[in-house]
């Protein structure tokens, strides 16, 4: 079935609009609705109620409270004060009749307000509702866990509604199903809807667990439609200007989510998590100055940005585009219609980030990460497999089509896990102006292609990254006169091969052709760089370096060629067998040439390196050529073996050096240059079966190796021979005897034990020192050991901040602490204290297990036995079982 879009708008102007309809929807029944709150007991702390006229006021006495009601309706006439000169919060519990209908006003300035009515609560059109935080809730809370300020949820079938008007700096609807038609506001603050049958609310920027046990409404089977049905729905407006808007169904594989009206968090961030997501309104994450916002819509089976959503994050006049993440473990779609944006700033400011994510996707809609006086934005879209279509078109699952990516305002960046395959196009080029380009696959065995006679065509950089499958292209064209820094990469793993037909690219400055492919190379078409630069001060670079783990073929012209006012280089490099000991021939079936030309002053460097493991196979119909310099001072080096010649222009004062390196056969070949790779992991060496006692040097200021052992060591010293590659440490325990002495009493072993131990361990480290490794283990004993309980017992308070005696804590309520203690490192509070006594834990593994070569699990034995036992002994189980969870972790 498919709707139409007056219909859409006609659900607005209807459907939203009908209270009946809601409370069909939402299973409230209002029958028993009465006027004016009843039959008030205070059951926990201290308040004095008193009625007047069609005012209630609630004086608190202390600073906390719970009250129960027989009934908290009220008409649009009556008030419900809450009074106190300092900061209170008060749990209002309706024990009696069905839900609560609220249409009056309700006042708080110093207040933490709770409402809950496990039959439900609906806030009419008429109500008013000021306070510094507000919670309307449709599952219970223990009044004990509310009293100790821990807000966990359960218990009912309560729907929660909002009509009217919510004005705090933390706003909180909880419920079975949560629906907001009327308005919240909370400046700089938080707001949260959250649907499902346990509910966890932590503080302020924190996350929200929702648990449920009755999977939810199912959804629309057309993604045009708008599920009224969403176990959250949005259909008025929040607004958490710099502040967060959280949306949250269920435990993400069971609920959904609909925002039909507007989520506005100037600057701030708007989360949706659900099995299903759906944006058919408006989200707004637009900076006024400064960067844009973050918006993050999270779906396990499907997120929809339905017909004429408009989600944004852009950012002020002055500053960078913000993030917008449409991610799915199914599905992402972008109906026809739907807008992002993630704009730099009007004045200054580079474009946003824009994802989408699923194992499929359906791009219909429209991106801009735009900037006026800035950088482009970025678009990735990462699935499972990519198809780009010829021509233009829409709504085909895990396509996209050649005229929607020329039109997007966005770099573009694909990755997909499998492959990327763009079919012949008609005009055979893929045009992306001046966006980057970036294809890449990530499985082992991943591929990317497209018809050879297509091109590749943008005045920006391309990327082209696979796996095993490897790279088979037709052409690409990179950068303009005008472009800085222009490039094309191409590299494979796990053995890929390349293919490719013609590569070009022309620009400013610091411009590169660069293919690595771990199994065989074949260009067939020219090569070619030109890169110049008229500034005085600035350099021209151009390279080209080709390089493969076997065979090289390139089927015609290489050409580097830099030209400009100052120091420049051209550069060729060609090495076939590159991380093989011999038999992989290079081979060039065309014209290789540097040309390095200062208009100027400065050096002018041309060279050519050819190496192979193999044959070197050249049939061009000239030889080698390099070419530094102009006029008087031009060099030329022809058809020869390793010849560099180096000519000084003193009119001019200038260097002109022009080189040419060719491998010899059957030869490994050199390094490449001007970026050498890094060195190879040296192998594990092999330990000694027993290490005897350390043998005693003849010369302690030069140390030998003797022959045969000569007693214990008084006090040894060690000269360890490292592998190559790898710098040697000399050490003896003459600097830090204290400390080595600790050690042994540490870990339960003699001291001479430990020497030998450690010249072992320390045999093969390039920057670690026995001493200072004793060191960092002694200060995290300390803080473990914990003399004045101090840590321990910020750690247990961080835990008892979430955590409650009413069920056992769940992997994500773990994951809520450590989120906690992470996000409050280096200041004052308990929860950096505990923070201190976590880090001294994995610290004391990490340097056992990396630093001492213990396993994960004799590292963790060691440190329960020492510290952890004995400072958890007698505590509470949720403490308990947070320390046993960190300890899992660090076993692995």
């Amino acid at each position: 079935m498919k709707i139409t879009r007056g219909f859409h708008k006609r659900y607005f102007r209807q459907g939203l609009a009908c209270v009946t309809a809601c409370c069909m929807l939402f299973n409230i029944s209002l029958s028993a609705a009465k006027a004016a709150p009843t039959g008030a007991d205070v059951v926990a702390g201290s308040a004095v109620i008193a009625q007047s006229g069609n005012t209630t006021n609630v004086q608190m006495v202390s600073s906390r409270a719970v009250i129960n009601w027989d009934c908290l309706d009220t008409s649009h006439n009556e008030i419900l004060n809450f009074l106190k000169n300092s900061n209170f919060a008060v749990l209002n519990r309706v024990i009696n009749g069905g839900a609560t209908r609220f249409d009056g006003s309700l006042f708080a300035k110093n207040g933490n307000v709770f409402i809950v009515n496990t039959r439900g609560l609906v806030f009419g059109s008429t109500a008013n509702i000021q306070a510094s935080q507000f919670v309307g809730s449709g599952l219970d809370i223990r009044n004990i866990d509310f009293m100790n300020g821990q807000y966990a949820f359960a218990g009912g079938n309560g729907a929660v509604v909002n009509r009217g008007d919510i004005i705090a700096q933390s706003v909180a609807l909880i419920g079975k199903k949560v629906l907001n038609a009327g308005t919240i506001i909370s400046p700089e603050g938080y707001v949260v809807m959250a649907a499902g049958d346990r509910v966890l609310l932590g503080q302020p920027g924190n996350n929200v667990f929702i648990e449920v046990d009755s999977a939810g409404v199912p959804g629309p089977t057309d993604t045009q439609i708008p599920d009224v049905s969403a176990d959250v729905t949005n259909e008025g407006l929040i607004s958490a200007e710099n502040g967060t808007i959280v949306l949250a169904a269920g435990d993400i594989f069971s609920k959904a989510i609909t925002n039909l009206g507007t989520l506005a968090a100037t600057s701030g961030t708007v989360t949706a998590k659900a099995a299903r997501v759906g944006q058919f309104g408006t989200i707004d994450a637009d900076a006024i100055e400064g960067d844009g916002g973050s918006i993050n819509l999270t779906a396990a089976e499907e997120v929809v940005l339905g017909m004429d959503s408009l989600t944004t994050a852009n950012a002020g006049v002055n500053g960078n585009g913000g993030k917008v993440f449409v991610k799915s473990e199914g599905t992402a779609i972008l109906s026809k219609g739907s807008l992002i944006e993630a704009r730099g700033g009007s004045e200054s400011g580079n474009g946003g980030f824009v994802e989408i994510s699923g194992e499929h996707f359906v791009f219909a809609g429209k991106v801009d990460t735009s900037a006026a006086d800035g950088k482009l934005g970025t678009l990735l879209i990462d699935p499972d497999n990519i198809v780009i279509k010829d021509g233009d078109g829409t709504n085909s699952t895990d396509t996209l089509y050649e005229k929607q990516l020329e039109t997007q305002l966005a770099d573009i960046s694909l990755e997909a896990v499998e492959s990327i395959v763009m079919e012949d196009l008609t005009d055979d080029e893929l045009s992306a102006g001046s966006r980057n380009v970036a294809l890449r696959t990530t499985g082992n065995d991943s591929s990317i292609s497209f018809h050879e006679s297509d091109t590749i065509a943008t005045t920006g950089n391309i990327v082209i990254e696979s796996g095993g499958g490897g790279i088979d292209i037709g052409n690409l064209e990179a950068g303009e006169p005008t472009t800085d820094n222009p490039s094309i990469t191409l590299t494979t793993k796990n053995g890929g091969n390349i293919t490719t037909a013609s590569m070009h690219v022309c620009g400013r400055g610091e411009g590169s052709i660069t293919v690595e492919a771990s199994g065989e190379l074949e260009i067939n078409g020219h090569c070619s760089i030109d890169i110049r630069s008229t500034a005085e001060n600035a350099p021209a670079t151009a390279d080209v370096l080709l390089t493969a783990g076997k065979s090289v073929v390139i089927n015609g012209d290489v050409e580097a060629e830099a030209r400009g006012k100052f120091v420049n280089r051209a550069h060729v490099l060609i090495q076939a067998g590159k991380d093989a000991a011999s038999g992989y021939d290079a081979s060039v079936n065309g014209n290789l040439d540097a040309w390095a030309h200062t208009a100027a002053r400065g050096t002018s460097d041309a060279l050519i390196e050819i190496y192979a493991s193999g044959n070197i196979n050249l049939n061009g119909t000239e030889d080698p050529h390099a070419q530094a310099g102009e006029g008087s001072g031009r060099a030329n080096v022809q058809s020869d073996t390793s010849i560099r010649e180096e000519i000084y222009d003193e009119e001019k004062n200038n260097t002109y050096i022009a080189e040419i390196k060719i491998g010899a056969e059957g030869k490994a070949p050199p390094e490449p240059t001007p970026e050498p790779e890094e060195p190879e992991e040296p192998e594990e060496p092999e330990k000694p079966e027993k290490p005897e006692k350390p043998e005693k040097p003849e010369k302690p200021d030069k140390p030998e190796k003797p022959e045969k052992p000569k007693g214990p060591p008084s006090p040894p010293i060690y000269d360890i021979t490292a592998v190559p590659g790898i710098e040697a440490v000399g050490f003896g325990p003459a600097g830090c005897p204290v400390l080595l002495a600790w050690l042994a009493g540490e870990i339960g072993v003699a001291e001479e034990t430990v020497q030998i131990y450690i010249a072992n361990t320390f045999a093969y480290s390039t920057n670690i020192h026995p001493c200072e490794m004793c060191a960092r283990l002694k200060d995290a004993a300390t803080i473990l050991q914990d003399a004045e309980g101090a840590y321990m017992a910020a750690l247990a308070q961080a835990v008892n901040q979430f955590t409650s005696t009413a069920a056992p804590p769940s992997e994500e309520l773990m994951a809520s602490i450590a989120d906690a203690i992470a996000r409050h490192r280096g200041d004052d509070t308990f929860y950096a204290t505990a923070g201190q006594w976590l880090d001294a834990l994995a610290e004391y593994v990490r340097i056992l297990n990396t630093e001492m070569g213990w396993s994960p699990d004799e590292a963790v034995a060691l440190v329960v036995d020492k510290y952890v036992a004995p400072a958890t002994e007698g505590g509470d189980v949720n403490l308990t079982a947070f320390v046993a969870m960190r300890l899992a972790a660090l076993g692995g």
